[in-house]
């Protein structure tokens, strides 16, 4: 991995400065905006409040690349711009290098300029020798000769800012405006216990949050809710044996759709999380191995729980042991117990004024 990037840096450094300076004395304006975001669910959440501060200043004609899932989220928020949808079929060596396919597309579009919200040798290999007219955005900095305005990745909370980051050569007074996720009046009755993440480290544990369900119900309507497929047909089974309800989401548009008619949303650091808290849901994270303070949603119903060990990240976004992937123990998430995490939901519930009696909802499936 070291030697690809490398050996692409010092291609990128040689080409990208000859090809920036015949481009710049060439061209010829075709009014529009190209802005890569290939991101996974909880970064395109964070990036939409950069992308809404640059269409406040600018109205050029804004293509936005981007994947499948993305598209859908950013529909929810963002009007009046083009999406540009790339498959992961598009990148070569796993996910990495961008091919011929997504740069011709790219080529066709024939922005004026590039702002790279990724940052990295994907998005790096997409727009490598764009014949654009100028080039913003963040990336490592190997790349940095891609870019006529660049920003080293920032290491510093919260992860809203890297993406504020990417435009600022473009909008030189960055209005951080968005302060905290408005929460919908109109809720629903339900709790939606999400109880996956990224990878394994970052979960509480699915027998943990089958007995916070457990307690929860007993004055709340609640579901379990997941991808199809993510669970065993046993445990299914087990779950209809003792009428623990849950919602298998085929995609991303049902997982939408199920949120929206939610009151609470439990998860670990997740990208549906995110989510929830864009639809103007309240949440509720459980945190072990990352730092809530770089991903937490900003807002006073959004809480969560974490347990501080020594070996916790305090600066850092990730504990030492890369989030969890070498641990060798996972007591941030093991010593964490059910009865603490259900006094801290109560709270919120409390504080939300929506702690009620069951109800029956025609969504569940058990």
């Amino acid at each position: 991995m070291h030697f690809l990037k490398s050996s692409f840096s010092l291609i990128v450094i040689i080409l990208s400065k000859l090809s920036r300076l015949f481009i710049e004395s060439n061209y010829n304006f075709n009014h529009k905006v190209a802005i890569i975001a290939l991101h996974k669910i909880g970064d395109t959440v964070f990036t939409i409040p950069a992308i809404l501060e640059y269409l406040k200043y600018f109205k050029n004609d804004v293509y936005i690349f981007c994947y499948k899932e993305s598209e859908i989220i950013y529909r929810q928020i963002i009007e009046n711009v083009y999406y540009i949808r790339l498959n992961k079929s598009d990148f070569y060596f796993n996910e990495r290098i961008a091919s011929h396919r997504s740069r011709k597309i790219l080529k066709e579009i024939k922005p004026d300029f590039i702002i790279d919200m990724t940052g990295s040798i994907t998005s790096a290999s997409l727009i490598f020798n764009s014949r654009c007219y100028k080039i913003y955005g963040i990336n490592e900095f190997y790349y940095k000769s891609l870019y006529n305005f660049y920003e080293k990745i920032r290491t510093i909370p919260h992860q809203i800012d890297i993406y504020y980051d990417s435009i600022k050569g473009l909008v030189t007074h960055v209005q951080k405006d968005f302060t905290e996720y408005r929460i919908d009046s109109n809720n629903g009755d339900v709790i939606l216990i999400h109880p996956f993440a990224g990878w394994e480290a970052k979960e509480w544990g699915l027998f943990k949050f089958v007995n916070l369900y457990n307690k929860l119900c007993l004055k709340n309507e609640c579901s379990f809710i997941f991808p199809s497929g993510i669970l065993k047909k046993d445990i299914l089974e087990q779950f209809k044996l003792e009428k623990i309800k849950y919602i298998e989401c085929e995609n991303i548009e049902l997982l939408i759709d199920e949120i929206r008619l939610c009151k609470l949303f439990i998860s670990n650091d997740s990208g549906p999380l995110q989510i929830a808290a864009l639809l103007k849901k309240p949440t509720f994270c459980i945190y072990g191995p990352t730092n809530p303070v770089y991903h937490v949603p900003f807002g006073k119903y959004h809480h969560y729980i974490n347990k501080t060990l020594k070996c916790s990240p305090v600066k850092e976004k990730y504990c030492f042991a890369q989030g969890g992937r070498d641990c060798s123990h996972y007591n941030c998430m093991k010593l964490l117990s059910v009865d603490e995490v259900y006094s801290s939901v109560i709270k919120l519930l409390e504080e939300l004024d929506i702690l009620t009696f069951k109800v029956d909802h025609p969504h569940f499936k058990c």
